[in-house]
């Protein structure tokens, strides 16, 4: 075939490589954001299961797709055409060799591992060739595309780029996710990556035919405020990275506040980056849909409805929450990636603002999964988040108000967001001020499992994780032993934990640390042995509360996750294993698989009892528990204590698992589930359990 045949002019040819182009964009796209929930939901288990594990790897894949634009422009920049499509074949058999995706258990973490750098690791040599093959492909396409079909923007792509990525992260937690377990789903995304080789290949070899050119005006656009033949200053450039790097900075601390109160799971995952990527396809594929005003307006209106929950988060439900954060992320994406695409150059310069925009995402991600635990005590890059935004925006508007026609509506939407941004920074000193101005508290800190404090309040001192109370231990002489929240004498923990029969002495495992306010039930000749994977627990444990050391029972505390060291563990012989390992009021998933329920099956007791912390605010976890007990065949009590806060006794429910029907009689009758639920650590879904 000749070289004139592949060119453009040939219409029906031309529907065909336009389709190609099309369709190798769009599947890129959605491969690369179908491997990321899918990669995060499998490694959960390992890591704790904490919001951290979604944040590290989400830095992990923006590191990943900036290495692949920087490529991409030095791809272009430097080699010939014909250079171009051998090197990036070579890269692409590379990657195709390291397909289908595998993760190698031995990447397991150990106790005193650093998880972020451990995180890394385990994605480089499992996915990471693979996704730095696709992460270039958006800027190549483009690139080729401009050349092939000079009358078309190549934007268009971007938008459709980013329409398939949104696909990918719809389908995953409505089709995926509760049609097929882990294993399959990896199989299925190494067999379409095969497909997206192969139509590169017929994308790059069209281009190649044709000549590898590249014509000047592709690309250019009347309403962008950078021409395709101006040369770049640092100034434009420095807008760019600003404008890419607050959205994706908003994006991961909005998922780590949702993932903080709910559970670290791909729904909640999905949720920020879907609207993320909403942003960029109105944006970039439909400019008109960006309307500075009313976005502004909602903007305003999202960030003073988050001051309010964040003076008192613990009063909004999980949809008010979940609007509200989203509806902030939706603002911020839509006025900086508006901005952004109003300022997009022609083809000449495309690469380079990819590689800018790629930049600037990865530095916002740095700052919050990297950087930020590493110097605040709080999850204030939020709160620093939301004001940069007003910063950045006033500056643009400010700057634009001598444009013809904007110069009143500019300066009245400055004047707001100023005052706007005073007020917001007022709310955040009185959300997060109040307890240090007073001095009651002793100690804050935070590291890759979330943030602990301790204080003083009236009659005790209390430990927080997030916004849910942890444990608390009365100060006043004599009443150090006393029980209280969901530990109470009358909670079926405690009643389990009272009831000896004729044992001498027992055995008990207790997932979670807390406070260890139950190792009170000791007696002498018991031993407690505390599982803890956040240091910061263990540490405040044992330096502010006197639970452990006053415990007539000898105590042991095993450091890292549980689920891990179990596995690792001889059989332990439990008379009782308590599983009561929330972070803050998220849910621990990977507890509640039935891969967990069968390791604590090997550690019981033929008569021993596992008890099962189930409160939740926003979630039923009944279905799941019941399913685990019809599967291990065990018979299974629910206890429930109602709140009397003046007794501080907090609204609590204990699900009690046994092999021995009879040695749960002493706790109630069995309580008839409405349904039950089957998790595994390859397939479970939040949709099944939300209140």
């Amino acid at each position: 075939m000749s070289r004139a045949s592949f060119a453009p002019a040939s219409p029906p040819l031309a529907r065909v490589l336009y389709g190609a182009f099309l369709v190798t964009t769009g599947l890129s796209a959605l491969l690369l954001f179908l491997v990321q929930p899918l990669i995060g939901k499998a490694i959960l288990p390992w890591f704790g299961g904490g919001p951290g594990v979604w944040t590290s790897a989400m830095l992990f894949f923006q590191l990943v797709l900036l290495a692949g634009y920087a490529y991409a422009h030095g791809l272009s920049a430097r080699l010939t055409p014909r250079g171009q499509i051998v090197v990036h074949a070579l890269v692409l058999l590379a990657a195709l060799g390291c397909l289908p995706i595998y993760l190698d258990p031995a990447w397991k973490p150990s106790a005193g591992d650093d998880p972020v750098a451990r995180i890394s690791g385990l994605l480089m040599v499992s996915v990471g060739l693979p996704y730095f093959a696709l992460s270039t492909t958006g800027p190549l396409l483009q690139r080729w595309f401009g050349g092939l079909f000079p009358q078309r923007t190549p934007y268009r792509l971007y938008a459709l780029s980013n329409a398939g990525s949104l696909g990918a992260l719809l389908l995953y937690p409505t089709v995926f996710e509760p049609l097929f377990g882990v294993p399959v789903q990896a199989l299925v995304w190494s067999a379409l990556f095969v497909v997206f080789a192969l139509g590169l290949a017929v994308c790059a070899a069209a281009w190649l035919r044709n000549g590898g050119r590249l014509t000047a005006d592709s690309g250019a656009n009347s309403d962008t405020l950078v021409p395709a033949t101006s040369p770049l200053t640092w100034r434009t450039r420095a807008l760019w990275f600003l404008l890419a790097l607050l959205p994706s900075w908003m994006l991961l601390a909005v998922t780590n506040q949702l993932c903080l109160d709910v559970a670290s799971v791909p729904f909640l995952w999905v949720a920020p980056l879907a609207v993320y990527l909403l942003s960029f396809i109105a944006c970039f594929g439909h400019v008109a849909l960006y309307h500075r005003a009313t976005f502004a307006v909602l903007w305003v209106v999202a960030s003073v409805a988050l001051c309010g929950q964040l003076i008192d988060p613990t009063q909004a439900g999980l949809v008010r929450q979940t609007c509200v954060f989203l509806s902030v992320l939706l603002g911020c994406s839509m006025l900086c990636h508006g901005e952004l695409s109003r300022r997009r150059p022609g083809l000449e310069h495309l690469t380079a603002f990819y590689l800018q925009v790629s930049l600037g995402g990865a530095a916002g991600g740095v700052f919050v999964g990297v950087i930020a635990p590493r110097v605040f005590v709080d999850y204030y890059e939020l709160h620093l988040g939301v004001i940069a935004c007003y910063v950045l925006l006033l500056a643009i508007f400010i700057a634009e108000r001598e444009r013809p026609g904007v110069r009143l509506p500019m300066l009245l939407t400055s004047l707001g967001l100023g005052a706007t941004t005073l007020g917001l920074v007022a709310a955040i000193v009185l959300a997060q001020g109040g307890d240090q101005l007073s001095g009651r508290t002793l100690e804050q800190a935070r590291n890759f499992y979330g943030v602990l404090r301790v204080a003083e309040v009236s009659g005790g001192r209390v430990l927080t994780h997030g916004h849910i109370w942890h444990g608390i231990q009365r100060t006043e002489p004599g009443r150090r032993s006393d029980t209280s929240l969901y530990y109470a004498a009358t909670s079926g923990v405690a009643r389990v934990l009272r009831d000896r029969g004729s044992r001498e002495s027992q055995r008990v495992g207790v997932i979670g640390l807390g406070v260890g306010m139950l190792a009170a039930y000791g007696e002498s000749g018991d031993v407690y042995r505390f599982y803890e994977i956040d240091p910061n627990v263990t540490r405040m444990a044992q330096r502010y509360f006197t639970f452990l050391s006053d415990s007539a029972a000898d105590i042991e505390i095993v450091e890292g996750d549980a689920r891990l060291s179990l596995e690792h563990e001889p059989p332990q012989g439990f008379d009782v294993l308590v599983v009561d390992a929330f972070s803050s009021d998220a849910i621990p998933v990977h507890l509640l698989t039935t891969e967990a329920f069968a390791e604590y099956r090997r550690h019981l007791r033929p008569d021993g009892v596992l008890a099962v912390h189930v409160s939740n605010r926003h979630v039923d976890l009944l279905p799941v528990v019941h399913g685990a007990a019809n599967t291990l065949r065990w018979s299974i009590r629910v206890a429930r204590v109602e709140a009397d806060f003046k007794r501080l006794i907090s609204p609590t429910t204990w699900a009690l698992l046994s092999p021995s029907a009879t040695r749960l009689r002493a706790f109630g009758n069995a309580e008839a589930p409405s349904r039950t639920l089957l998790w595994t650590d390859a397939r479970s879904s939040l949709f099944e359990v939300v209140r």
